[in-house]
């Protein structure tokens, strides 16, 4: 037993900070700044290192052109680094930048880096960030404002399966008639991504039938389109009016 009953204090405090999900965690801004994971890859109990490449090896230079535009969607400058964005979202495992961080870069006017991470793709707009937000900014709408304004800059996606999969479910809105058809997202999102002869060869193929088979047995995955809504005018006017935009955006850029 220890004598002195601050030895216990002390104990409990190093406890404590060692368990805290922040503990350890350092600066976006200092130099060699590394954050490591392990996460484990699947069934396979194999623990695999993901680098989040957050280092800034050089002094950034602020421009507020970004945080301009983002200011017409929300108050992304009201911001002040709370980190409740990240501490709530279940997928910073696989992020570069933390939610809080793609905030502050944006607001900085980083807008190589924040088009280009990884993050804004990794995101899934369940939205506990806005949520938990104190100042009642859209963290997941921002997330999705980045994301169309990376497919209009051309600048090309870390993640290509979820753009492809992005891109195959409007697809399949616009033209199953302003519904959603899961054999044909399926079927879209297939063959956006290729590769059918590798899974032929390792015999997923074979696994995705059955299981595919299983569904529709089971009337979980019924092989038809759905009934086209009365305002399908309306929907193919909003697929225009959404292209006309991101050409017009397109073209305005220097």
């Amino acid at each position: 037993m220890l004598a002195c009953p601050l030895s216990w204090v002390k104990i409990a405090w190093l406890m404590v900070g060692s368990l805290s999900p922040t503990a350890g965690r350092k600066n976006l801004y200092v130099t060699e700044n590394v954050l490591s994971l392990n996460v484990k890859g699947g069934n396979d109990n194999h623990e695999r290192g993901i680098m989040m490449p957050t280092t800034l090896t050089e002094p950034l230079e602020p421009s507020f052109s970004l945080a301009e535009r983002l200011a017409g969607l929300t108050s992304v400058s009201a911001c002040y680094q709370c980190k409740k964005c990240s501490a709530g979202c279940p997928l910073t495992f696989a992020m570069d930048f933390y939610p809080d961080q793609v905030i502050r870069l944006a607001l900085l006017g980083q807008e190589a880096q924040v088009l280009g991470c990884r993050t804004i793709w990794v995101c899934s707009s369940c939205e506990t960030c806005t949520t938990r937000c104190p100042n009642n900014i859209d963290i997941a709408g921002v997330m999705d404002w980045l994301k169309e304004a990376a497919i209009a800059s051309g600048q090309a996606s870390p993640q290509p399966q979820v753009t492809r999969f992005h891109q195959s479910f409007l697809d399949t809105v616009r033209l199953a008639g302003g519904r959603l058809s899961e054999p044909l997202l399926l079927g879209l999102y297939q063959w956006r991504c290729g590769g059918t002869l590798g899974k032929l060869k390792s015999g997923a193929l074979v696994a995705d039938l059955k299981m595919a088979w299983e569904l529709a047995r089971r009337r979980r995955l019924v092989p038809r389109l759905p009934h086209r809504l009365k305002g399908v005018e309306e929907i193919k006017a909003m697929f225009k009016k959404s292209h006309l935009y991101e050409k017009s955006e397109t073209q305005e850029k220097p």
